[in-house]
Order: C-alpha cells, then sequence, then structure tokens
C-alpha cells in the first residue's frame, strides 16, 4: 500500500474509532513513515562524535547484502505467519513457509503489543505491517524466484517482493492480474476494504467501544470508505490522476465529519526537518535541539521502530534461517 492507505486511510480509522486527532496524526503518519525511513542517518555531537543512528524500515537499494533487507522486509512490510500456511492458491501448488498472509497470527501479535503499549508511534507502524499482509500477499519479502510472475522480463531481474508487478498491488482503485494464482484477476480495493476494516475492528477493541456502538461504526465507516474508494479500474493512468484526486477530496471531507478538522498534508520530511539539521557533507546531521530532542516525533518513531523490530524478529528469525 502507498501514502494515500497508509497515511491518509489509516488516519480517517483512527479518529472514528476514537483516538485523538493529535494520537491519530501520529498513528497515520508513524504507518507512512515506514515507507519513507529508507535513508541511513547518522547524527554526531560538537565533538563530531557519532551519537545516534536511526533503524531503517524501508529499503530502495536490492544491492544490499540479504542480512540487511531480512531485517527490513519480513519485519515491516511481508510479515510471514506463525506456521506454514497452506492458503495461498497458486496454479503450481507451492507453498513458501515465508509467504504473507492477510490477517496472519504474527501481524496480529504485533498490532497487539503496540496497541496494548499505547505508544502511538508503534501503533502506526504495527498497522502499517498490518494492512500489508492484505495487498502484499503471496508474496515473501526475501529474493526467492517463489515471487516470480510468470511471462514478465523483470523476472529475469529481481524477485524480492512484489517487484514483478512494481507498485500495482499498492495502489486503491487498481486492477491487476497475478498470474501465479488460480483466480488471477485482483481487485485491490476489495482486499484494502476488508483490510480497513479490520484494522478498525482492533482500534475499536482497544478503545473498549461497546459492542453496540461497535457495530454501528464498523457499518457506517465501511460504507463511507468503500464509496470514497470508488470504483476499480485496470487503467493505472486514470487511477493515478482523476481517481486519485476524486479519492483524496473524499478524505478530506470525512476527516471533517469525523473530528472537525482537516486532514493534515503528509509531508515525508516534515518530521526530520523539525528534529535535525543536516551539515554538507554526506548523511551527517545534529540535532536541532540537544535537549529537546527525545521528545521530537522522528525520535520517538525511531523507538518505536526499534520496538518493532525487537518484538517481530524473534517470531521470523528462524524461518529465515530455513
Amino acid at each position: 500500500m502507498n501514502a494515500e492507505f497508509h497515511y491518509y486511510v489509516t488516519y480517517l480509522l483512527a479518529v472514528k474509532a476514537g483516538f485523538a486527532s493529535s494520537d491519530a496524526y501520529k498513528i497515520a503518519y508513524s504507518s507512512q513513515y515506514v515507507d519513507d525511513n529508507h535513508k541511513e542517518i547518522n547524527i554526531y555531537n560538537s565533538d563530531e562524535e557519532l551519537i545516534y543512528k536511526n533503524v531503517l524500515t524501508q529499503n530502495y537499494n536490492v544491492l544490499r547484502p540479504a542480512e540487511e533487507l531480512n531485517n527490513i522486509y519480513p519485519v515491516y512490510h511481508f510479515v510471514p505467519d506463525e506456521t506454514l500456511s497452506k492458503k495461498s492458491k497458486r496454479k503450481d501448488g507451492c507453498l513458501h513457509i515465508l509467504d504473507t498472509h492477510p490477517d496472519n497470527k504474527n501481524v496480529n501479535y504485533a498490532l497487539h503489543a503496540a496497541l496494548k503499549s499505547g505508544d502511538p508511534y508503534w501503533i502506526g507502524i504495527a498497522s502499517h505491517a498490518f494492512v500489508d499482509s492484505w495487498a502484499h500477499q503471496n508474496f515473501t519479502g526475501t529474493l526467492d524466484c517463489y515471487n516470480a510472475m510468470p511471462g514478465s522480463l523483470r523476472s529475469m531481474i529481481m524477485d524480492l517482493g512484489h517487484a514483478d508487478m512494481m507498485a500495482e498491488p499498492d495502489h486503491i482503485g487498481h486492477i491487476w492480474k497475478d498470474k501465479r494464482l488460480l483466480k488471477e484477476m485482483i481487485n485491490n480495493n476489495e482486499r484494502f476494504l476488508i483490510a480497513a476494516m479490520r484494522l478498525f475492528e482492533e482500534y475499536l477493541v482497544f478503545l473498549k467501544e461497546k459492542e453496540g456502538l461497535k457495530n454501528k461504526l464498523i457499518k457506517e465507516i465501511k460504507k463511507h470508505i468503500k464509496f470514497a474508494f470508488g470504483r476499480a479500474t485496470k487503467n493505472l493512468f486514470w487511477n493515478l490522476c482523476a481517481s486519485h484526486a476524486k479519492r483524496m477530496k473524499s478524505y478530506h471531507r470525512l476527516s471533517v465529519l469525523y473530528s472537525k478538522l482537516d486532514i493534515h498534508q503528509y509531508i515525508k520530511d516534515e518530521w526530520i526537518n523539525e528534529a535535525l539539521k543536516k551539515l554538507k557533507i554526506g548523511n551527517i546531521y545534529k540535532w536541532h535541539d540537544k535537549i529537546l530532542y527525545k521528545t521530537s516525533h522522528w525520535y520517538l518513531f525511531q523507538n518505536a521502530a526499534k520496538k518493532h523490530h525487537e518484538f517481530v524478529w524473534p517470531l521470523i528469525k528462524n524461518k529465515l534461517d530455513c
């Protein structure tokens, strides 16, 4: 999924569920920032000593060592199930221990742990992994021929995640083909609506909404989100232009309806620019404030990303060693 879901839709789900708008913003921004936190940041003090490094939650350099890639993709984007799942309906009948399946036990464990912690930054990170289990289903977060798409020239180059399909599995409003499956045609709106409702349900359970009100809220937001998504199409260009603009207007209207506040526009460098100042040479940074940096969104996100890794890694490490 991309920023449209991870930030805007997640914000709507959080604020409608009952999170304060300030926490809903932290949850939504953290959810999307998982995809934008791909740059190594080295922070130095006035004596030019390295005092802090960030943890990467995304990677766009596939030439990194496999060990580094394994610490990113299966942890934050392609979390595999607890046990070998037989849910994949592939034409070749193949199964994979690292296959991603929607709503699997490990993404649920992580989301429940994050919600229990009450940390909105970790809730956002875990929410990202949770809903990605729908968008990334039937792919692994590793370099593996299991991910190869028949007939794709890209299969000759890179079989990492859904690289063969580029970003097609991530777009709201898009219909595409997964030629490995018995049922090839994939409607992202159908997948993403289920993901949205499941995430919303988890938020409601955490916030202890009464059963009667919970059912009413689920029915209401499902209707709103389904209408906002609109009709899915195979025309990716149309989806990324006119259709996308229409959906964004709907999200802004729903935000005002739910919280009387419009959604703050997502700016990917906002948190890092608030916390750090970049020096002219390389990825070298200093804190804007040597004392208050620990209260910055960026620092708190990094701490939450480490917590998420520490929680998920023991669940999947043995699988990666197979």
